[in-house]
């Protein structure tokens, strides 16, 4: 029975590693610093299109742990949104939350009990448990104003650090959502509530190891599958493709598109279909070049239509471009020794 239970002990050990190695689309090799992102207005020189002026800038920053610190949204040379993000861990939410309640109860009296909010009760209810929290601050743009937060991520943790519930705040500390997350071996179901604990929405993701595929299935409020998205993995668990199918209120497909990848991870078609049809009703090109990292940081996008059964360029549209700017932290140095 022992060795049984230690055989299973393993196998599911060995599922989520194999989950924790699953790349995304959007990951990113290596430490990234900042990371400034430019959509380009496209001018055509000598009968060639090629990429022209900034029209929008995106620029992020991220701290040595990966996790995004500042956002800042540049249209036409004008700063349009400057985000700012404090994240603490599970660490840093326990000192949070012990200055915050022992500062509360030596400022508390009985004219006080308006000034408790949902922070300090997310802090007293969950004392003795793991949990992060995520502000999302916004800076004013036309003022010396301090920053203040436009949503609050409040989320409890299980004993290995997964998430087990979230409470989504708006600008006004009021509860929009809640989140509830299950996990079970190779399956992982999250679960959004709104204010008043009606179900809006239920997304099950599973992995399976024999055919390599990573599905999401999305349910809406009557538990009618809305949405699924298949990802198919490579050998060396590269993406190779990924499906997303959407369906109506009926559960019958509307549309599909398929995404291909290149074996570094970069977007190469994009190909949209009706619901039943074999053939792409369009698609998109995606020319890109990487740096050392094969991050891509530069991306000419090309719209193709179907004529007679062919795939051709879309003439009658210019290509888009987009470049990045990637910044990498620089390995820490070894000590010398004394």
């Amino acid at each position: 029975m022992k060795k049984i239970q230690v055989c299973c002990a393993l196998i599911f050990s060995l599922v989520a590693v194999l989950q924790a190695r699953l790349p995304q689309e959007k990951q990113i090799k290596g430490k990234i610093k900042s990371i400034v992102l430019t959509e380009h207005y496209s001018v055509k020189r000598k009968n060639r299109w090629t990429k022209g002026k900034p029209k929008r800038i995106i620029k992020t920053f991220f701290n040595k742990k990966g996790i995004a610190t500042e956002e800042i949204e540049i249209i036409k040379g004008e700063i349009t949104r400057h985000l700012k993000f404090v994240f603490r861990d599970a660490d840093a939410s326990k000192s949070f939350c012990l200055e915050k309640l022992s500062s509360f109860k030596e400022r508390a009296t009985s004219f006080m009990q308006e000034a408790k909010g949902p922070v300090l009760d997310f802090c007293k209810n969950n004392k003795n448990k793991m949990k992060n929290i995520k502000y999302v601050l916004s800076v004013p743009l036309f003022s010396s104003e301090k920053p203040y937060p436009v949503k609050i991520v409040l989320s409890r943790l299980d004993k290995k650090g997964r998430k087990k519930k979230e409470f989504i705040l708006n600008s006004m500390k009021e509860l929009e959502e809640t989140r509830l997350y299950k996990y079970k071996k190779s399956r992982k179901t999250m679960e959004i509530y709104d204010f008043e604990e009606n179900l809006l929405q239920r997304k099950i993701t599973e992995y399976n190891e024999v055919t390599r595929t990573r599905t999401t299935s999305v349910y809406d409020e009557r538990g009618m599958l809305s949405k699924k998205t298949i990802v198919t993995y490579r050998s060396d668990m590269t993406i190779l493709k990924k499906e997303i199918v959407l369906y109506d209120e009926g559960e019958q497909v509307l549309s599909r598109k398929l995404l291909t990848f290149d074996p570094t991870n970069n977007l190469r078609e994009e190909w949209h279909y009706s619901a039943h049809s074999s053939e792409p009703l369009y698609g998109y090109r995606y020319f890109r070049k990487t740096d050392k990292m094969k991050n891509w940081i530069f991306e000419r996008k090309e719209k193709i239509i179907m004529v007679y059964g062919k795939k051709m360029r879309d003439k009658n549209i210019s290509p888009k471009f987009r470049t990045r700017k990637i910044e990498y932290y620089q390995k820490d140095k070894p000590k010398k020794a004394k």
